[in-house]
């Protein structure tokens, strides 16, 4: 599905940098999409996209990172267990994307989101 980013689908039994020329601080490996925060906050994700839990704007399947939609800047983002990813920005707001079939993007509502929203307070 292309979570390991390296712009392919295939299984690797060794790491293999990720495509893009990207540092990141911290990264979080989900079930079936992968993202990180580049030293300067930026939001990263790679991977499947059918529940728009890249954040990109998009259901697109990527094997590269692709920017989190909306500029925002990180301290750190988290991938669920399968289709969502959360991430709390330098501000301190929770926001997140995804599948959100019982509620777990935390806005509200029980639509998937294809671009981060902000998790009510």
């Amino acid at each position: 599905m292309g979570q390991i980013g390296d712009g392919t689908k295939t299984h690797r039994s060794r790491p293999v940098p990720v495509e893009g020329g990207l540092s990141f601080r911290t990264v979080s490996a989900g079930l079936q999409q992968t993202c990180g925060v580049t030293a300067g906050g930026l939001a990263y994700c790679w991977g499947d996209n059918a529940s728009g839990q890249l954040g990109d704007g998009t259901r697109t399947q990527r094997s590269r990172p692709v920017p989190v939609a909306g500029g925002m800047r990180f301290h750190a983002v988290s991938t669920g267990p399968v289709t969502h990813s959360c991430g709390v920005t330098t501000e301190g707001a929770a926001y997140c994307w995804g599948f959100n079939g019982r509620g777990q993007l935390g806005d509200g509502t029980t639509t998937d989101r294809k671009s981060p929203v902000r998790a009510v307070q």
